[in-house]
């Protein structure tokens, strides 16, 4: 005998869901001429019980019908339903050849830059662990999660391209090479009270030198940054930027690190992987790391305005004149204040100011360090003679002792 009532298990049956069409679309789509009242017998007999409104179908789709969730899936069903083999097909396809885009070239330029200077490509997955990419969620952020039993293992859209290069590193490492230089350009992912965020960046990875022998971890760390800062500098050579600064700042998975800035819009980050993440992944010796976002924002607008406009000048007809200044400062100076200060004390004849090497340790204090910088002079009509110079070197000699350094003899 048949019980009263009903029993129900699982989720809730979902409500009918609203699809339109628009019968216009739809004769586009297919390339056939078929009638309105075509087809509205056609979706009526599907059981989408279809209204007819100004231009379009409303179609109300029963919730059994999980597949039908916009305009395409209704056209389709007519396809289907009117008959597949009354479509017609081309014997040709016409192709027409578009030139590459902006952004594409962009990309593939900073690319070859990279190989050029020994890196390698990497492709990787999107997914990692919880505990690989907990070190690089953003504060303030979370991670973004899948919902599939078969990423149990791996569950997380990773929030940085980091953590994918650090487990590459360490299969090679793991396999007797000493010293690796990767790259990738990849989405990432985070979610905060403002919803889910999706950017696409490059990240790259560097060991310190092979050839560089020496246990002392700060070595280490400074020879693989300056890879890095290289790395960064010949890239932004390439797009154009005018201007590339870094600044001290908080960066997750980085210790220490720095936000890379062009020409006045932060881009990036740039620092020492921390030993806090590079322990996940069993890497013992410091590893540098950079992290520049190339859209929505970061590098976008350089790479839309691809290839840049460049002029052609000249080439020096004079020899230059250089001279290297080593000046002891303390660890507060930044590098863009000792240059700020030599080009604005106006030395003639100054063509360019260029870092060399800082050291720090021996006899120094620990809160001062010791930056050695090379002053290029040129004249453009003549070969300088070094009395010709020696006053521009005064000049920003005090320029720098006006900063609390103290020059070097």
């Amino acid at each position: 005998e048949l019980c009263q009532g009903v029993v129900a298990d699982g989720r809730p049956i979902p409500s009918p869901r609203t699809v339109s069409m628009r019968p216009a679309r739809c004769r586009a789509i297919l390339g056939i001429e078929i009638a309105d009242d075509e087809i509205e017998r056609l979706l009526t007999g599907l059981g989408l019980a279809p209204r007819r409104t100004d231009d379009r179908f409303e179609c109300t789709v029963p919730p059994r019908r999980l597949d039908l969730e916009r305009e395409a899936d209704l056209i389709e069903e007519i396809a289907r339903t009117h008959g597949l083999e009354r479509l017609p097909v081309a014997e040709t396809i016409h192709i027409r050849a578009v030139a590459p885009r902006p952004t594409d070239q962009a990309l593939n330029a900073i690319r070859t830059e990279l190989v050029g200077l020994g890196f390698h490509e990497t492709i990787t997955h999107t997914l990692v662990g919880r505990e690989a990419a907990a070190p690089f969620v953003p504060h303030g952020r979370r991670p973004l999660e899948v919902d599939d039993e078969r990423a149990a293992a791996e569950p997380v859209l990773r929030p940085s391209v980091l953590p994918s290069l650090l487990r590459v590193a360490a299969h090679n490492h793991d396999l007797g090479t000493t010293s690796v230089r990767l790259f990738e350009t990849a989405s990432t992912f985070d979610q905060g009270e403002d919803g889910h965020h999706e950017a696409r960046r490059l990240g790259f990875l560097v060991d310190p030198p092979a050839d560089l022998d020496s246990r002392d971890a700060t070595e280490l760390g400074q020879a693989a940054f300056g890879i890095a800062r290289t790395s960064v500098d010949r890239l932004a050579a390439r797009l154009g930027v005018r201007q590339v600064t870094v600044e001290p700042t908080d960066a997750a998975g980085l210790a220490p690190a720095a936000a890379v800035i062009f020409d006045g819009d932060r881009v990036g980050v740039i620092g020492l992987v921390s030993e806090h993440a590079r322990a996940r992944h069993g890497i013992e010796r410091p590893i540098a790391a950079a992290e520049l976002e190339l859209a929505p924002g970061g590098l976008a607008a350089a790479m839309n305005g691809w290839p840049r406009d460049t002029a052609a000048r000249d080439l020096a007809a004079f020899p230059a004149i250089e001279r290297d200044l080593t000046v002891i400062v303390p660890e507060s100076v930044v590098w863009r204040d000792l240059e700020s200060a030599s080009v604005a004390a106006e030395p003639p004849l100054l063509e360019t100011v260029e870092f060399v090497t800082v050291f720090r340790g021996g006899r120094l204090p620990a809160d001062r360090k010791a930056v050695t910088l090379r002053l290029r002079f040129r004249a453009a009509d003549r070969t300088l003679r070094h009395e010709e110079v020696d006053p521009g070197v005064a000049m920003v000699t005090s320029a720098l002792e006006a900063l609390g350094g103290e020059i070097r003899r």
